[in-house]
């Protein structure tokens, strides 16, 4: 059982994420709805124990929720400044989720990947 697991069994009403500029009051029962909602996204994707999730999402909750459901996988969670950096790092990436393709240096990274996910948040 995960460390959130226990958390939310334990008190799930407790709060386990407040972030004031998006507006976001989520207790350990809400975190653990919406990580296993992705975490069954990214299984449908085919990301699974020792795939690398790579993101260049910012210091957002979206970026909490896509590491913890990486880990509800097996899966490992990466990001670097740069393509190269990031493959360095880690080898092979598996999944990259990209916030802005348009903006983004993971764009052309995800494009080589078997699988990529845009997510669309307003941060």
């Amino acid at each position: 059982m995960s460390l959130l697991a226990a958390i939310r069994r334990a008190a799930p009403t407790a709060l386990a994420l407040e972030a004031p500029r998006q507006q976001v009051r989520w207790s350990y029962g809400e975190l653990h709805q919406r990580v296993r909602q992705l975490a069954g996204g990214l299984r449908e994707l085919g990301v699974g124990k020792g795939d690398v999730v790579a993101s260049d999402l910012p210091n957002v909750c979206e970026n909490l929720l896509l590491q913890l459901a990486v880990a509800h996988l097996g899966a490992a969670f990466a990001s670097a400044k740069d393509e190269k950096s990031l493959l360095a790092a880690v080898g092979e990436v598996r999944c990259a989720v990209v916030q802005s393709p348009e903006a983004s240096w993971m764009w052309g990274l995800a494009k080589k990947t078997p699988r990529a996910v845009r997510l669309d948040i307003d941060v």
